[in-house]
C-alpha cells in the first residue's frame, strides 16, 4: 500500500498533459478544465488497484478520460459543448457554416485553427481525431478507450479527417486568395 502514493504521483506527473489536452480539445470550458481533469485523477487514484489487469495504461487512461469528460460536460447542460454523444446525429450542415469571417480566420494561430476546425466535427468524431490523429493511438487502441469496433472507429475518424481536409482547404485558398498578388494583407 505504501507504493500506491509514488504510483499515482507518477502516474500523474507522466499523463498529467494527455489527459489536459484530451479534456480541453473535447470541449470543456477553459473555465472548468482544471476542475475535469482533477475529476479524472480522483478517479485513478480510486481505481488504482484495478490498475495492475489493465494491458496498456494509456488506453485505459483514455477510455477513463473520455467518461469523465462526458459525465462533467453533461452535468453542467451544455449541448453545444458536449456534441451528439447520445446516439443522435444532427442533421448534415456544410462545414463552411458559421465558421466566421474568413479575414478573422486568417488572423488566428494555427493552434487556434484547430479548435475552430474541432468544434465544427461531432463529439464522437472528435474524440476519433483526437486519439488517433493528435495523440498518435493505434485504432485497436483508440477503438478500446471509446467503446467501439474498429469500422466504427474508422467511419468516425474518415468522416473527421474529410470535415478537417474540407476547411483546411478553404482556409489555404483564401490564404492564397488574400496573398495571389504577394501582398500580405
Amino acid at each position: 500500500m505504501s507504493e500506491a502514493p509514488e504510483t499515482f504521483r507518477h502516474l500523474y506527473n507522466e499523463h498529467f498533459a494527455f489527459v489536459w489536452r484530451f479534456a480541453a480539445h473535447r470541449g470543456v470550458p477553459a473555465v472548468r478544465l482544471e476542475e475535469a481533469v482533477r475529476e479524472v485523477f480522483v478517479v485513478v487514484h480510486r481505481r488504482l488497484a484495478d490498475l495492475d489487469n489493465r494491458s496498456a495504461l494509456r488506453t485505459w487512461l483514455a477510455g477513463l478520460t473520455r467518461n469523465v469528460i462526458v459525465n462533467h460536460l453533461r452535468r453542467y447542460g451544455d449541448e453545444a459543448l458536449r456534441g451528439p454523444l447520445d446516439g443522435h446525429e444532427p442533421a448534415q450542415v456544410s462545414p463552411f457554416d458559421d465558421l466566421g469571417p474568413l479575414e478573422e480566420l486568417g488572423k488566428m494561430s494555427p493552434g487556434q485553427l484547430v479548435d475552430v476546425i474541432l468544434r465544427k466535427m461531432t463529439g464522437r468524431q472528435r474524440e476519433a481525431f483526437i486519439l488517433t490523429e493528435m495523440e498518435g493511438f493505434a485504432a485497436p487502441d483508440a477503438s478500446e478507450a471509446l467503446g467501439v469496433n474498429e469500422t466504427t472507429l474508422g467511419a468516425r475518424l474518415s468522416d473527421a479527417r474529410q470535415l478537417y481536409n474540407s476547411v483546411s482547404a478553404l482556409l489555404r485558398a483564401e490564404r492564397f486568395w488574400v496573398t495571389r498578388d504577394g501582398v500580405e494583407p
